[in-house]
């Protein structure tokens, strides 16, 4: 979903995990965009960044339960985009 708004533009995605990550990765910051094309796009209007750095800060100051509603880990399907209903 996409959302303009007169100072800035929102981008909703509510997929899951790329393939090539891990849940691992995913806490220690490691970088793998969904879709490559669009992550190259922001990082030359300098409107994103490719550190991997927001998800350990988050994970810092909250702690992974942060996470618990996008990652139910009752749902083996999460990291092959199933679970649609429990993201």
């Amino acid at each position: 979903m996409i959302s303009v708004f007169s100072d800035r533009i929102e981008i909703l995605s509510r997929g899951s995990l790329p393939p090539a990550q891990t849940m691992e990765g995913f806490y220690l910051g490691e970088s793998v965009p969904v879709n490559e094309k669009l992550s190259e796009i922001f990082l030359q209007l300098h409107i994103s960044e490719k550190s991997g750095g927001g998800v350990p800060k988050i994970t810092e100051i909250y702690g992974k339960e942060a996470f618990a509603k996008v990652f139910d880990t009752s749902c083996d399907e999460l990291l092959n985009g199933g679970c649609e209903d429990r993201i």
